[in-house]
């Protein structure tokens, strides 16, 4: 198995997935079957292969579930590989805000390095007496 699906392999070494064949060399099988990956044999007609053979078998997402993340791992063969074939832009963790009016452009985010609380206010213009109205109210605030 890889990913969710079976994987055969007749006597030449090629590799059939989902009625998909695949020619096995060593650049191919070197990817599929090592931690370690090494870049002198593997060709980018390997890596396109295996991008494919991923993709067929939802083998680099999570859980295996079509249109899931990417299993990420500090692993050298996903920071050599799978992260160059499947890029990622990171995602801000949190809560999504919306601001409520469109003039209000501009947040001011305060982190209370104590308690790690994070205090957000919403800022119409960036000038001076509205950046130091918005930071009192926070001061005020104190959770």
């Amino acid at each position: 198995m890889i990913g969710d699906s079976i994987l055969t392999v007749d006597d030449t070494s090629d590799i059939s997935i989902n009625g998909r064949h695949f020619k096995g060399n060593r650049g191919l099988w070197e990817i599929l079957n090592r931690k370690n990956v090494t870049r002198g044999v593997v060709t980018a007609d390997d890596l396109k292969r295996y991008k494919t053979i991923l993709q067929l078998t939802n083998a680099h997402l999570q859980r295996y579930k079509p249109g899931g993340n990417v299993q990420t791992s500090r692993g050298p063969k996903f920071r050599e590989v799978i992260s160059k074939l499947f890029p990622q832009t990171r995602r801000p963790r949190g809560v999504e805000l919306s601001l409520s009016r469109q003039w209000e452009r501009y947040l001011l985010s305060v982190i209370d390095v104590f308690s790690k609380y994070l205090h957000v206010v919403t800022l119409k213009p960036k000038t001076g007496p509205s950046v130091t109205a918005a930071f009192q109210s926070v001061l005020k605030d104190r959770r």
